[in-house]
């Protein structure tokens, strides 16, 4: 009997054993979930902010370059300005259309990808057309040296204020479809 009696306390100790195993077992492995959960909120919240960047730098690029637009029409205008007082020929020959400026090259290409599904996108095209149109229908008095005279002038200041009007219209919708495009 004293046999039992020391298989069952070693039985017993091992039960107790084994109990307290699994108890430090059950303790790691919620220590462990704890420190996965934490681990994966941490990834979560790093993955959010990393797609917040990346959105905050689309939108600062595509401010950029609408801003960089803005600049060549600006320059474009004045260069048209100055061609138009001086009657410069040669100048003149190298204005183009709306197609073959920078603006007019994205457009065609990467803006329509980029924003063709934004309204200001399609709401562009008839006012920078406008600006290189007027600007173009303009130039014309150059070959017969007549933009400064009085018979010209009418045409020449209804040409270039269509030209501004349709150059604000053009920077405002430049804002807009960054804003649509990053909403």
């Amino acid at each position: 009997t004293q046999e039992i009696a020391i298989t069952t306390n070693t039985l017993k100790q091992e039960a107790n054993d084994i109990q307290n195993n699994s108890q430090e077992i059950d303790s790691i492995a919620t220590a462990s979930q704890d420190d996965v959960s934490r681990f994966n909120d941490t990834l979560n919240g790093f993955a959010s902010r990393a797609e917040h960047s990346v959105k905050e730098a689309k939108y600062i690029y595509d401010a950029l370059f609408t801003s960089l637009v803005k600049v060549d029409h600006i320059i474009f205008k004045h260069n048209a300005y100055v061609t138009i007082l001086n009657e410069d020929v040669d100048v003149a020959k190298s204005f183009g259309d709306h197609h073959s400026c920078r603006l007019g090259k994205w457009f065609d290409t990467d803006g329509k990808e980029l924003f063709g599904h934004t309204k200001a996108y399609t709401d562009i095209l008839p006012f920078h057309k406008t600006v290189h149109d007027k600007v173009l229908d303009t130039i014309t008095c150059i070959d017969s040296k007549s933009c400064v005279e009085p018979k010209s002038k009418e045409m020449v200041v209804s040409n270039m204020r269509d030209v501004e009007i349709a150059s604000f219209r053009l920077f405002e919708l430049f804002k807009d479809m960054v804003n649509q495009g990053n909403p």
